[in-house]
């Protein structure tokens, strides 16, 4: 009897552990939302200082969209919250032709839409891949 009732009681307190860490993550992940809206200057892509190209991106929380310019392009696109950020997805561009920022334009779509988690650092904001590399930086204007 002693030994039904310490598993029923850990049982109980697995539960309340994860309903707490989910509490957390959600409150942590709607924080991050509510501070994500606002336009950002993209200043590294891959690692690399692309600030001269004036890349930018400006999350719209309210419609969930983000859009910008993409060094030749604007673009725009739509995003889901997850536990860990934002998912955004392929986004549509202009077609204007810059054979110069062909390769630049391109990385960023493909960073953008890699993302995995999001993290912001008072006005610094990291999107993340997969394995924790920062895909995209940028600064809020």
């Amino acid at each position: 009897m002693k030994s039904l009732a310490a598993s029923i009681f850990v049982s109980f307190l697995f539960l309340a552990c994860s309903s707490a860490k989910k509490n957390a993550s959600d409150s942590t992940t709607e924080k991050t939302i509510s501070t994500l809206d606002g336009k950002y200057l993209v200043t590294q892509l891959n690692g690399e200082n692309v600030s001269e190209h004036n890349i930018t991106m400006e999350f719209d929380k309210k419609n969930k969209k983000v859009s910008g310019y993409s060094g030749c392009n604007t673009y725009s696109s739509t995003y889901t919250v997850s536990d860990n950020g934002v998912v955004i997805d392929i986004p549509m561009a202009t077609k204007r032709y810059c054979p110069d920022l062909g390769d630049l334009e391109k990385d960023f779509f493909k960073a953008l839409t890699s993302c995995k988690t999001t993290q912001l650092k008072s006005d610094q904001l990291l999107l993340n891949g997969m394995e924790g590399k920062t895909l995209l930086a940028g600064v809020k204007e």
